[in-house]
């Protein structure tokens, strides 16, 4: 299959153009001239602008085996007897990627830059774990799976080299991801994405002067993976001043993963004493309080990483505390209409963006300060293989403002994202779900100044909506069915702090690398409120009326609505789904986050080629109503020492 660059769709090996939206499968354009090539050319043909993909190739061999030669005939060029991966000579600098490592077994481990000479083609390991995945019973990632998952690779000749990255694939952008691996005979192959590219973090520090928060925050960041780094017999990954390194956009990670010899696995002492040397590097004093946990970890006095991290979070707080409150600023909010929904999307706004956030009223998941660094929006909608017209309804706006001197940037940012489902007679859950978008967006722009929502501004902003519908239900003199009304969920964003608020079944899950997918609103109908009253979910769902809604807005009048309304401060990178119940009905999002979902927290993904392929998929396998989509990236990183007033 070939998988279409633009928009993912898998297409025949026939086919020269996406069957999707019509994509060339035989030709790119150059970026610098805009030249058409070759989908497999290098270069560009005109201006000899590298147009290739580029793979790291992590090869291991017994001593015995000889390494590929690239200078050797071109029937040895290649990595792979499917004459795939080319290794690239040294035209296109390889310097980084030359280290030999031997280890325990006897075993040369050493790396070379591969071009993909067949960049559409799927990798076959992507084809075993998608058809393992149609075989997994749940997600929970038990002992007893983990083994029975390393059970499965061995068996199907995956390479050893490969399982710390399988295992540790949750932990990415910190850990590469894989995008191949085969073996030969004795050779074990892996091909990681490419990032000799990326900044090394000790010459980035040296070279900017790092605050103590973000020292503290790589710190935490290596502490965060490394008891499973150790049981994966990694550690020495995380105490290679070579292989710690940052991305564009300041995220921490690794190169590749080091296995540990045998006999001289790293310990907590190790790591502290890399810390030392790393840090004494730097022209400026670090903070007494580090130093004096980087001794307490060199002289053994901390029992394991737990208590590390602790200590991090105790410091990390310390220096929170010294630091200036920054002003709080008035965006005036200019909302979109709502938008009555048919079946193509919109795309998404994008803004690359670093702001300082302000500190939240409740304890936050983690203690490190976060300022926001970029937010990117994508919404979808479809109106399903069942229904003749589109009952849902969603509005989104995000606002910035940037400020840019020598001293650096500082931009702050507001959004509103709304998804509402509509319900009644014909038409009438389509006018209701437009109502409610129009008055929740329109109350927000008067109300929303300096302060961030509290729990009374956006309890009035739904009850207001319930309020518009209610009286046209009244003035209709609709009763029963009849009334229309419709489910609301919304999320209001301000620098690093969301406000979620919901009423009724449609919902919003938060997918962020340390804790996965998580569902932020609880269902409004008999069957939750039954479990909420003590019965077995088995029993509450038996009920003929389980899914019936508790709570919707427009029926009933404003004293019969309790809005749920809840304040989270992002502390990790974060994707945030908003949507209707056509999307996950059946558990669709738990069966497919792991793939459509968790790709989408890169930078390097599409946000909305990712929504559209999720709610075709969803469309594919539900299909019965109406399905919609708001996806909101939300990028941050450790705040940093500025003092800017707008």
């Amino acid at each position: 299959m070939l998988i279409c660059p633009q928009c993912q769709f898998e297409n025949s090996h026939s086919h020269k153009v996406c069957q999707k939206c019509q994509q060339s499968l035989t030709h790119k354009i150059c970026n610098s001239c805009g030249t058409s090539a070759e989908i497999e050319a290098a270069n560009c043909p005109t201006c000899g602008s590298f147009l290739g993909i580029v793979w790291l190739a992590i090869i291991s061999t017994k001593d015995s085996q000889p390494k590929p030669d690239p200078t050797k005939g071109s029937h040895e060029n290649y990595l792979d007897k499917g004459r795939r991966y080319k290794l690239i000579s040294s035209s296109i600098d390889t310097s980084s990627g030359e280290e030999v490592k031997t280890n325990e077994l006897s075993r040369q481990i050493y790396q070379k830059k591969v071009l993909d000479c067949q960049p559409l083609e799927k990798p076959v390991l992507k084809v075993f774990f998608e058809e393992e995945e149609k075989n997994r019973q749940g997600f929970e990632d038990t002992r007893a799976q983990q083994e029975k998952r390393l059970a499965l690779w061995r068996k199907n000749g995956l390479p050893k080299l490969a399982f710390p990255y399988l295992k540790l694939k949750k932990f990415s952008p910190i850990v590469p991801e894989i995008h191949e691996a085969w073996q030969e005979g004795e050779k074990e192959v892996i091909l990681l994405s490419d990032r000799s590219n990326w900044k090394n973090l000790s010459r980035s520090w040296q070279e900017n002067h790092p605050s103590s928060l973000e020292i503290i925050y790589c710190l935490d960041k290596v502490v965060s993976i490394w008891e499973y780094l150790v049981e994966s017999q990694c550690g020495q990954s995380v105490i290679e001043e070579k292989n710690l390194c940052l991305d564009e956009d300041e995220v921490f990670g690794l190169q590749q993963l080091y296995l540990d010899e045998e006999q001289n696995q790293p310990t907590l002492q190790d790591l502290g004493e890399f810390w030392q040397r790393l840090l004494g590097k730097l022209e400026q004093p670090i903070a007494k309080p580090l130093e004096e946990l980087l001794e307490k970890m060199v002289e053994g006095k901390l029992r394991d990483a737990q208590e590390l991290s602790t200590s991090i979070e105790e410091i990390a707080e310390q220096e929170q505390n010294e630091l200036e409150q920054e002003e709080t600023i008035s965006i005036p909010l200019d909302y979109l209409s709502p938008v009555r929904l048919n079946n193509e999307g919109t795309r998404p706004k994008s803004y690359e963006i670093e702001t300082d956030t302000e500190k939240d009223d409740e304890p936050a998941t983690e203690v490190l300060p976060m300022q926001l660094q970029s937010v990117v929006e994508a919404s979808c909608t479809d109106v399903g293989r069942s229904r003749q017209h589109n009952e849902d309804s969603y509005g989104l706006k995000t606002h910035v403002r940037r400020q840019q001197s020598n001293r650096g940037k500082k931009i702050q940012a507001r959004g509103l994202y709304v998804v509402c489902d509509g319900m009644g007679g014909h038409a009438s859950g389509e006018v209701a779900s437009a109502m409610a978008v129009e008055t929740i967006q329109n109350y927000m722009k008067e109300s929303w100044r300096n302060k961030f929502p509290n729990k009374d501004n956006i309890n009035s902003a739904i009850l207001a909506a319930n309020q518009a519908i209610y009286n046209i239900n009244q003035n209709n003199a609709s009763s029963g069915s009849g009334r229309m009304g419709t489910t609301l969920v919304m999320v209001i964003l301000q620098d690093t702090r969301i406000a979620v608020a919901h009423i009724g079944d449609s919902r919003v899950y938060r997918l962020n690398r340390k804790w996965g997918l998580e569902q932020l609103t609880v269902d409004h109908e008999v069957g939750q409120r039954q479990i909420q009253q003590g019965i077995e979910p088995e029993v509450a769902y038996s009920r003929p009326d389980a899914y019936q809604l508790t709570q919707a807005i427009g029926p009933h009048e404003n004293d019969f609505l309790v809005p749920d309304i809840r304040f989270i401060d992002l502390q990790e990178d974060t994707l945030l789904l908003l949507c209707s119940d056509g999307l996950s009905d059946n558990n669709f999002i738990e069966k497919h986050w792991e793939e459509y979902l968790a790709p989408l927290l890169s930078n390097s993904s599409d946000l909305e080629t990712g929504l559209n392929r999720f709610i075709e998929l969803a469309n594919e396998e539900n299909g019965h109503d109406n399905i919609t989509g708001i996806l909101v990236r939300i990028k941050v990183r450790p705040y940093l020492e500025q003092n800017f007033v707008f």
